[in-house]
């Protein structure tokens, strides 16, 4: 993957980023790009995108994750953080400390808890959507130090927004 010019905040530039996508052979290509890029870029332990397909979640392409390893349960739970945020069309973030003041107030966060348990950290899925229907999910983690703050939050959202179409029509 050719590394993308960065902007003013040193974050790829949407543009080349989208231009990446576009330029992938297929989905599957097109979904490891976007993760390695938002974990090299933004810095985090793990990204992972998953495709809904009706009611369930199938993960597409995760940075630190084989999901044809043994090691399910990780899986799993990155999995029901997507499915959870999917099903309620929130971003979710769950970082372990005693009030997540992020979320709506009636958010459901019980998956993202359990997988912030086991990772530690923090945990943030934000689901992608096009013509206002959900179709993915992307669940970022931060093993260690602070939580992505507003401004990390926002930039991952803007840069998957413009992601969204290019994804979807390759779905």
């Amino acid at each position: 993957m050719a590394e993308a010019p960065a902007d003013d905040a040193g974050a790829p530039s949407a543009l080349a980023l989208y231009a990446d996508l576009l330029s992938a052979n297929s989905l599957a290509s097109a979904a490891h790009r976007l993760v390695a890029a938002l974990a090299h870029d933004l810095q985090f332990d793990r990204v992972s995108i998953g495709l809904r397909e009706g009611s369930r979640t199938r993960l597409l392409a995760s940075t630190d994750l084989d999901p044809s390893q043994p090691q399910a349960e990780p899986a799993a739970q990155v999995l029901g953080a997507m499915d959870e945020a999917l099903e309620q069309a929130l971003v979710l973030v769950c970082s372990g400390a005693p009030s997540d003041g992020d979320m709506a107030p009636q958010a459901i966060a019980l998956e993202h808890q359990l997988l912030q348990r086991q990772v530690g950290g923090s945990v943030a899925t934000l689901p992608l959507g096009f013509d206002g229907e959900p179709f993915a999910a992307v669940c970022v983690e931060r093993h260690h130090g602070p939580a992505p703050d507003a401004q990390q939050m926002q930039r991952l959202e803007h840069l998957l927004l413009l992601a969204a179409p290019a994804l979807r029509w390759m779905a």
